[in-house]
């Protein structure tokens, strides 16, 4: 939503756009459940598999608590959705992790699972406890009528922190998808690693656009990253029912 002139014309310019928004977090969580339960039945003894599966879990819960925000009627009740969803910084974390998996790094190895811990998941534990407990990230602001919209902190340091944190984490995400790409040997192999890094990218643009680039001109709008996780799982299926991605795990398909 972007702030100028009256409450009137505040929510006459914004209303359509909410309209639209809005059904996509809702539509996002479905589709990311249905996905993730879809991809782990495929192959439930596959560890990427299973990594899906808990980061298709980890968006679901995302975009439900997004969608919720929004449908609330107070301050309080948006503030409360709020607050429950700020552990959408382990979707993130999980994600890397997948990528990392997925590619064979070896930071995903056993004996790199500390290392593993202090990179990323610590961060994103610390994150979101922030997230909980503090207003130096996001915050809810009231508005005349009762209305109501959450932006970033953007004054405060913690929220430059994170924001250059995992725009880092998923920039470095996004590369090593693409690396593997252009190194792969098998064309089987490259064509699972071209999808899975063009749905990563999308992701990351999309969020990136919500997280930096919206609040910076002062529009605060439902997160647009869920159009990109809505487009992602569209490549993903079709790169499943084309092209068998998930049912063989990239060592197994290299055989």
């Amino acid at each position: 939503l972007k702030i100028s002139g009256s409450w009137d014309f505040f929510v006459a310019e914004n209303m359509e756009l909410q309209l639209v928004l809005v059904p996509f977090c809702l539509l996002s969580s479905i589709i990311t459940y249905g996905l993730g339960i879809f991809v782990y039945a495929k192959n439930s003894d596959s560890p990427v598999n299973r990594q899906f599966l808990a980061i298709m879990m980890g968006a679901s819960y995302w975009a439900a608590g997004e969608f919720s925000i929004w449908q609330s009627d107070t301050c309080e009740s948006a503030l409360f959705w709020l607050k429950a969803s700020s552990f959408w910084t382990l979707v993130i974390v999980m994600t890397i992790h997948f990528i990392l998996t997925y590619t064979g790094h070896p930071l995903s190895s056993r004996t790199n699972r500390n290392i593993l811990f202090l990179v990323l998941y610590l961060p994103g534990i610390i994150f979101g406890i922030i997230g909980v407990f503090t207003d130096y990230i996001f915050i809810i602001r009231c508005l005349p009528d009762g209305g109501f919209y959450y932006t970033p902190q953007d004054a405060n340091p913690v929220y430059f922190v994170e924001t250059i944190y995992f725009l880092l984490i998923m920039t470095w995400g996004v590369y090593l998808g693409i690396r593997s790409w252009h190194l792969a040997s098998l064309k089987k192999n490259r064509t699972h690693y071209y999808f899975i890094s063009i749905g990563f990218l999308l992701i990351l643009g999309m969020g990136s656009f919500s997280a930096v680039i919206l609040p910076f001109h002062k529009i605060f709008l439902p997160n647009v990253v869920f159009i990109g996780i809505l487009g992602f799982s569209v490549i993903i299926t079709y790169a499943i029912l084309r092209y068998n991605l998930f049912i063989l795990s990239p060592e197994s398909a290299a055989t």
